[in-house]
């Protein structure tokens, strides 16, 4: 464990995240549901036990797994054999539920990760370039991420090697290190710190910086949330002086969706395409841990403290304070010339939206 107070079996209360995804897929306009079959299926969500906040243990929310009704009833045989007789089917499986049912019968945000549960991966052994030693060929027989998870090319890359584990030799100060990390079900990269001794070993110690987790940069775009809610969850963010609405917009093009165009006059602050942005300093997670799967919930990524992120959303929460650079979320030390991890840091906060259902 991660600290001296720590319990593996210890009980947390914790939103009840396959009810929470289920609300949030049936309410999504893709799916085409209608407010009165999301009205049923909300009664039958009750009906099996299902309520905004459950009780598990640690443990089991983490690596084991643990039993949850509404999957459970999801994959039954009772639900095919329904489907069957009345020949009903969505997403060519003999099934009565309009919505995606997850590939999985326990929920853990990890579930057997620590057993290395993961796709197959393809690696460069070195053999031709020493430099391309360990960079991921292919991730679940995948040598781009899916169109569904990520609207552009550049997101949708599979860069460098897994999880860091691989760098290449000789490594100078002016690197960037590219990492891809299907845990997070993305790339990201790292740039050189500083210099730092571990156990006596020279190391070059490399950080994640903001840029990596900020989806209003034109770099990580793809990766910004739909928001189908069209909740304004940061109202006060981003802070832009009065429109000019008299101002002739229909001839020019600009791309409302970067950060440096918020304020412009022919933008709308975090208002683009008819929703809401979120900002800076998290993303959202798009495939199941380790997996080309979706996840059964829908989960955000961000630096403890919402340390990448502004004051606005900082402020949305009692009792937050941020720290640089001990909130950084991920820090590799590498000895330099055989390019070997001595000592990795990683900090991460997950977190949920609470809908009423």
């Amino acid at each position: 464990m991660s600290c001296d107070v720590c319990d593996y079996d210890a009980m947390l209360s914790i939103p009840n995240l396959p009810g929470l995804g289920a609300f949030q897929e049936l309410t999504n306009p893709k799916y085409k549901v209608s407010e009165f079959v999301q009205q049923l299926y909300s009664i039958g969500i009750m009906l099996l036990g299902e309520y905004s906040f459950v009780q598990v243990k640690f443990g089991e929310l983490i690596f084991d797994g643990y039993a949850d009704a509404l999957l459970s009833a999801a994959h039954s045989e009772l639900v095919k054999d329904i489907a069957l007789t009345f020949g009903v089917s969505y997403f060519n499986e003999s099934t009565f539920i309009p919505i995606p049912v997850p590939d999985m019968k326990r929920l853990a945000f990890f579930y057997q990760y620590n057993n290395t549960n993961d796709e197959e991966y393809w690696i460069d052994t070195g053999k031709n370039d020493v430099n391309n030693l360990g960079k991921v060929l292919s991730w679940g027989n995948l040598t781009l991420l899916p169109e569904s998870w990520y609207s552009t090319i550049q997101s949708r890359m599979i860069n460098g090697s897994d999880s860091g584990t691989f760098q290449h030799p000789d490594m100078k100060e002016s690197d960037r290190l590219q990492i891809f990390m299907s845990f997070l079900c993305r790339s990201l990269y790292m740039d050189f710190s500083h210099k730092v001794d571990i156990d006596g070993i020279p190391t070059f110690e490399f950080q994640s910086p903001s840029s990596v987790f900020d989806t209003t940069l034109e770099e990580n775009v793809g990766m910004q949330y739909e928001n189908f809610e069209r909740i304004n969850y940061v109202p006060n963010w981003p802070k832009c002086p009065p429109r000019n609405t008299t101002a002739d917009c229909y001839n020019f093009t600009i791309d409302c969706r970067i950060s440096d165009n918020f304020c412009h006059t022919c933008c709308n602050g975090s208002y683009v395409n008819g929703t809401y942005l979120i900002p800076p300093g998290l993303f959202p997670v798009k495939c199941y841990p380790g997996h080309v799967k979706q996840p059964p919930f829908v989960v955000f990524i961000s630096a403890p403290h919402y340390a990448y992120s502004p004051k606005e959303l900082v402020d949305t929460v009692i009792g937050l304070s941020p720290k640089l650079p001990e909130h950084i979320p991920f820090k590799y030390n590498h000895e330099p010339v055989c390019f070997i991890s001595d000592e990795i840091h990683t900090l991460m906060k997950y977190f949920f939206r609470l809908l009423e259902w």
